[in-house]
């Protein structure tokens, strides 16, 4: 190879570097096709990271290219830009991440070379690669661990399965606290996030992480790029298209783009194929919801407060709302609510503390116990729907345990079942009310934070087959310490009706 020629590749190589991931792909891979959606997607993360001072969200419809181009190629193009990046891919389980994490790893050993990237020699496990020159790449689900990994470059791909999950209040609220908790806690400063997708839900987290985190536009940290199947909003859309104007398809077949009456033609028959839910949310960005969720984000926000001084609260409660399953013969992986509310004098509620764990009923049995006991707990709350009169027992049973141990000398806290004769939004909608008038109120001091429990008021819809535990639990606890205010001060227990009990410390 002349002079000429390898100076020729080197100058390309730079401006397609230059340019983004979409650039680098068009010169690399013969079969790729850059289109116009994907020099957007490609171009605002090349400017992201430059910048080092916003993210970038890709809402477009499916199979368009953007997981080929956002993750693999963005990864592959992250790495030649800086050999020493930490890249972390996430995806809804660990098989999808690892085949992103592969394909990157083929595009090394490929291409790399060119742009002086090595695999180390090694490095064969499939999910956590390494690099000569420092960096390397880890694949995980969302649920998956992510402890001791730090990302300079996270790409969320996929973390919603399918409608059934994006549909479900409970992995809606579990993935929300996984991309805060889990995911975007593990970024350097300065990192880049990429989160390519299609939206399903109007609640669904990557929505609420907008919300939470602004957008660049008004000064907060997401670019967000929403290119729908038909253009609907000429003056903001990306492509600069005109009102229905259809977005660029391949026939992959004939190997070329779709002239534009073939693009509308295909994305009209897309439309035929789907309900309309499922249109507009996978192919327009634009999800829709037949109920609205319990509080908003605002109202969750506006009902958190410093929790009042402890001795200006009283009837201090544990409820709990077991696990879907039998709770007696649970295999350890469902969640019991465990939420500790107490009264100020005059009967408001506050939410103090979210203890929900996943386990069998010894085990969240045992945890209720040392609650008690730690916490000086007037009453213990159940739903008796799933377990009877038997989590009673077991708690008693627990209690005397304890006392044979010595660790505790008073007799157990009043235990009293409820039944569960409304659905959950009935039940719920009085509380969320409640914390909407200033009648009731979640805790800003409690530790950890009351994040599920803000999370299902704000995402929990009607109709859902899932049960939200932690608002369950919470639910049951506001509802047996109210007194409304027209009553006055909460009356003194009647002592002779409770176990006796020595007075609170």
């Amino acid at each position: 190879m002349s002079n000429t020629t390898v100076d020729t590749v080197a100058l390309q190589h730079m401006i397609a570097l230059e340019l983004g991931p979409a650039a680098l792909a068009d010169l690399l891979d013969p079969d790729y096709h850059r289109m116009p959606h994907l020099d957007v997607a490609s171009a605002a993360i090349a400017r992201a990271h430059e910048s080092r001072d916003h993210w970038v969200m890709i809402h477009t419809p499916p199979q368009v290219g953007k997981t080929l181009t956002a993750v693999e190629w963005a990864a592959f193009w992250l790495l030649c830009v800086n050999p020493r990046h930490e890249i972390l891919i996430v995806s809804y389980n660990d098989d999808y991440a690892v085949m992103r994490g592969e394909a990157v790893k083929r595009l090394v050993k490929e291409h790399g070379a060119a742009f002086g990237l090595h695999v180390r020699y090694g490095s064969a496990s499939k999910k956590d690669w390494r690099l000569t020159s420092g960096g390397g790449l880890y694949s995980t689900g969302i649920s998956g661990g992510i402890t001791g990994r730090t990302g300079t470059a996270i790409l969320i791909d996929d973390y919603l399965k399918n409608r059934e999950e994006a549909d479900s209040p409970r992995i809606r609220a579990k993935l929300l606290r996984a991309l805060g908790t889990e995911v975007l806690s593990r970024r350097a400063p300065g990192s880049l996030v990429i989160m390519p997708g299609t939206l399903w839900h109007e609640r669904e987290p990557a929505i609420t992480l907008i919300d939470r985190y602004g957008r660049y536009e008004d000064g907060g940290k997401w670019r967000v790029l929403r290119m729908p199947a038909f253009c609907d909003t000429p003056d903001t859309d990306p492509l600069g298209r005109r009102h229905g104007e259809p977005l660029t398809r391949v026939d992959t077949v004939a190997g070329r783009e779709l002239t534009p009456d073939e693009a509308r033609h295909w994305w009209r028959e897309q439309e035929r194929g789907q309900n309309a839910r499922d249109w507009s949310a996978l192919f327009m960005a634009k999800p829709t919801s037949d109920v609205g969720a319990l509080m908003t984000h605002d109202q969750i926000q506006a009902a958190t407060k410093p929790a009042p001084e402890p001795n200006e609260l009283t009837r201090h409660v544990i409820a709990i709302d077991p696990a879907d399953a039998d709770s007696l013969e649970s295999t350890g992986h469902d969640e019991n609510g465990i939420v500790h509310v107490a009264a100020t004098r005059n009967g408001t509620p506050w939410v103090l503390a979210d203890h929900t764990m996943r386990g069998s009923v010894d085990d969240y049995v045992t945890r209720v116990i040392d609650l008690c006991i730690e916490g000086d707990i007037d009453e213990i709350v159940y739903e008796k729907n799933k377990g009877g009169n038997a989590i009673a027992s077991v708690i008693r049973a627990g209690w005397s345990a304890a006392v044979r141990d010595g660790r505790v000398t008073t007799p157990p806290p009043r235990i009293t079942a409820v039944t569960a004769t409304k659905n959950k939004v009935t039940r719920a909608s009085p509380v969320a009310q409640m914390l909407i008038a200033g009648e009731a109120f979640l805790s800003a001091s409690a530790d950890p934070p009351l994040t599920a429990i803000a999370d299902q008021l704000a995402t929990y819809q009607a109709g859902s087959s899932d049960s939200p535990d932690n608002m369950d639990a919470m639910v049951w606890g506001v509802t047996h310490v109210y007194r409304p205010a027209k009553r006055g001060p909460m009356a003194t227990p009647n002592i002779a009706e409770m176990r006796i009990r020595p007075p609170r410390r």
